[in-house]
């Protein structure tokens, strides 16, 4: 029974070449949602309150939570110590990035380029793409760069 549990933690194993398919993919991802269409809001959307939206958003953030924490257990789990690295390092890179990115976005520091305000759409294509970079640059430039 325990080599029948190996075999599939195998199938899930994450190597270096799988996750640069995956990054390739947060790449094309990101790019998207920075060029996505207008707000598509429909118009019978139900007005929801401050505290009500506020509520939801913090308990969808703990179950996102709970369930990355669960992945990133897999992840260490199936994966080489040195991509788990990767992963993580460029996580940190993606986070970062993308503070700074809505810091300096919303902020009006570039209200001179005419930009709008930036959309939620717009801030995960940011953290998907710096966690792209990051990622690549901690692949081929090494960890300890």
């Amino acid at each position: 029974m325990m080599a029948q549990g190996k075999r599939k933690l195998r199938f899930f194993k994450m190597s270096v070449g799988k996750v640069d398919i995956v990054m390739l993919v947060l790449v094309a991802a990101g790019v998207t949602l920075l060029f996505d269409l207008p707000d598509k809001t429909p118009a019978y959307a139900v007005p929801i309150s401050t505290a009500a939206k506020a509520g939801l958003a913090v308990l969808a953030t703990a179950i996102f939570s709970l369930l990355a924490a669960w992945g990133a257990n897999m992840d260490r789990r199936c994966g080489e110590d040195y991509v788990f690295q990767l992963i993580a390092n460029a996580a940190v890179v993606a986070v970062t990035t993308t503070m700074l990115a809505h810091v300096v976005w919303d902020l009006n520091v570039l209200n001179g380029l005419g930009l709008p305000k930036p959309a939620s759409g717009d801030m995960v294509g940011v953290m998907m793409l710096s966690w792209a970079f990051g990622y690549y640059f901690y692949r081929f430039r090494g960890l300890k760069a």
